[in-house]
């Protein structure tokens, strides 16, 4: 089997798109998350579209002959920049609990990172000084299609048939499949955490071919929380480590050949 046939998402590296999330422990106050919007209104200014969420909050009052209440109240922002074909290229979803960056036209982690450092350090600040940051996450949706023949791509060209993230049996079926795997992980890096691990692989068919969809999520519960205000050295070294894992995540899932197609290999 050739490689040549098998096309990452973005040419020179595989990734369809990332998502940095922060998370809190408890909903703030409608009032307290336009506080957060406005300090972070000059970081913002760049994503032209802006939407209010709604949530639906319903009011259950016992005794006899109540009738349940509903009303809408404001759950959060988001805020989307485009390409001028159209297409999404990033996103912040900023609510009452949590705050999140989505990539869509990913290039380097340095440039994301750096991104996601100034709409932090504008955001946790913020935050009320009683809310504590419960989990930090990094997630990278990575997809390949195969231009050929589907029964002529072998997987076992693709992944490591020693890889301990998917089943050796998997690398043999010749339809699509799903395999997921998912554990927690204490460590100390860069503060004391215990972190949930998904690695899901999905082979599908899509009108321009076979696909192989890769998801790699690592959520870092910090234990114990740790103070918004004050956070954000934390948050960055927590999400570069996330980073770092990941790319071991890939360097013992494929295989050498592919790694250097998608320029992992070595780094």
């Amino acid at each position: 089997m050739s490689l040549d046939l098998l096309y990452p998402h973005a040419g020179d590296h595989s990734i369809q798109n990332a998502v940095l999330a922060i998370e809190w422990a408890q909903e703030i106050e409608i009032a307290a998350l336009q506080v957060v919007r406005d300090a972070a209104k000059a970081v913002l200014k760049t994503y032209p579209k802006v939407e209010t969420q709604q949530t639906l909050r319903v009011n259950l009052q016992p005794g006899p002959g109540s009738v349940p209440s509903a009303e809408s109240e404001i759950g959060g922002y988001s805020y989307s920049r485009f390409s001028n074909s159209g297409e999404l290229e990033q996103q912040v979803q900023l609510n009452r609990q949590s705050c999140l960056m989505v990539v869509a036209d990913y290039k380097r982690w340095r440039v994301l990172i750096d991104d996601a450092q100034n709409l932090f350090a504008a955001i946790l600040p913020a935050l009320p000084n009683s809310v504590l940051i419960t989990a930090v996450g990094l997630q990278y949706v990575d997809r390949f299609v195969w231009r050929g023949n589907p029964a002529e791509l072998k997987l076992d060209e693709v992944f490591r048939a020693e890889s301990p993230f998917i089943a050796r049996h998997s690398l043999q079926c010749t339809q699509t499949w799903h395999s997921h795997h998912g554990f927690f992980e204490r460590s100390e890096r860069p503060i004391r955490h215990n972190r949930l691990d998904n690695i899901n692989v999905n082979i599908v068919d899509e009108p321009k071919g076979r696909a192989i969809q890769i998801l790699t999520s690592h959520r870092a519960l910090p234990e114990p929380a740790i103070s918004a205000n004050g956070a954000l050295q934390s948050v960055i070294e927590l999400q570069n480590e996330l980073h770092c894992l990941s790319k071991e995540v890939f360097k013992n899932l494929l295989t050498e050949p592919l790694l250097a197609k998608i320029k992992l290999k070595g780094s």
